[in-house]
C-alpha cells in the first residue's frame, strides 16, 4: 500500500516529474536500502542519477569495497565527500587525541550547512545549482528520518 503524505506527490508523480525534466538528479547514496531503491527506480524512469557518498571517517576500506561493490553493478562512479558533522565533529574534538588539538584548533575548519555541502557537491561535479538532491527516505519511515 503507498503512503501518502498531505500536500506532497507519490514517489511515481516525484519520477515522472525529474524525468520529464530530462536533467540528471544528484542521489545522496548511503550503501543502504533505500538510497539502492531511490537510484533503481530514478534509473527504470530513465533519470540519469549521479551519485554522491558523504563519509564520516575517510579511507575506512569496508566503506570504500562496498562503494566499488555499487560502482561495478551501477557501472557509476560514486563520489565521495566529507559529511559536514566530519567537520563539526573535528572542531569540538570528537574522538580526537589530546596531542591533535593544537592542530585542529589551528586549521580553523569551517562548519558547512548540508546546503551548503551539496551545491558544494553540485559544482563538484559540473551540475548547475538548480539540479535537485535526492535521498532515499520512505515516507512511512518515522520522521526522524
Amino acid at each position: 500500500m503507498t503512503t501518502v503524505i498531505r500536500n506532497q506527490g507519490t514517489s511515481l508523480a516525484v519520477r515522472e516529474k525529474l524525468a520529464a525534466d530530462g536533467r540528471p538528479v544528484l542521489l545522496a547514496f548511503s550503501c543502504g536500502k533505500d538510497s539502492i531503491a531511490a537510484w533503481l527506480a530514478m534509473r527504470d524512469m530513465g533519470i540519469e542519477v549521479v551519485p554522491a557518498y558523504l563519509y564520516y571517517v575517510p579511507g575506512l576500506r569496508f566503506v570504500d569495497e562496498e562503494l566499488d561493490y555499487f560502482e561495478q553493478k551501477f557501472q557509476t562512479r560514486i563520489k565521495r565527500y566529507p559529511h559536514p558533522s566530519l567537520y563539526r565533529w573535528l572542531n569540538n574534538a570528537v574522538f580526537q587525541a589530546p596531542e591533535r588539538l593544537r592542530y585542529i584548533e589551528a586549521a580553523r575548519l569551517p562548519e558547512p550547512s548540508y546546503e551548503q555541502m551539496w551545491d558544494f557537491i553540485r559544482a563538484d561535479v559540473g551540475l548547475d545549482k538548480s539540479t535537485w538532491c535526492a535521498d532515499g527516505v520512505r515516507a512511512a519511515d518515522s520522521i526522524q528520518r
